[in-house]
């Protein structure tokens, strides 16, 4: 094994330049807003590591674990991926076949990046007057999977007549 406070071993996953790749994330507490992706080379951490960590993470300094934090960090700032147009679905717990197809929006950062709107409001957030938009307006026509799908997505953030208002639009229930 790894010495104390050397990781052990990792095979990253390896994907071909250009390729899509189908990826997922969680929203527990819904404050509206997006998401990025990015990637850092096993390769350029382990150099952070090996540059800023020489004891391994439990014998690093604070500012040796700040400079690798910097370090690993501006790593991953300067590999966004890139967003396959309009893919964008919103799945139900672990389970693929209950989705709805969602009409994606890109913005770009104050640093130029290019992020991916969350497709569901927070409570009261557009009709509040905010940026944003309503939980059916990002449902792209025929984007349910399923009539279950349809169902879930009512329960959740209510009917087409609302905004952004269903009991699911913030989360977590208290």
């Amino acid at each position: 094994g790894a010495a104390p406070g050397v990781p052990t071993d990792i095979v990253p996953t390896e994907w071909e330049r250009g390729s899509s790749v189908e990826v997922g994330w969680n929203a527990y507490a819904n404050h509206a807003g997006g998401y990025i992706y990015t990637l850092c080379p096993k390769s350029k951490m382990d150099n952070c590591r090996d540059a800023y960590l020489p004891n391994g993470a439990t014998g690093a300094t604070q500012p040796q674990t700040d400079a690798y934090l910097l370090c690993v960090w501006t790593c991953f700032e300067s590999n966004t991926l890139e967003w396959v147009p309009q893919s964008q679905t919103l799945q139900y717990a672990d389970d693929p076949c209950t989705y709805v197809e969602t009409i994606a929006v890109t913005k770009t950062g104050s640093d130029g990046r290019i992020w991916r709107e969350s497709p569901i409001p927070d409570t009261a957030q557009v009709t509040n007057g905010n940026d944003g938009r309503c939980s059916w307006d990002a449902v792209k026509p025929g984007g349910f999977s399923s009539g279950l799908a349809e169902e879930k997505f009512t329960a959740s953030f209510g009917g087409a007549e609302g905004c952004d208002t269903g009991p699911d639009n913030h989360g977590p229930k208290s």
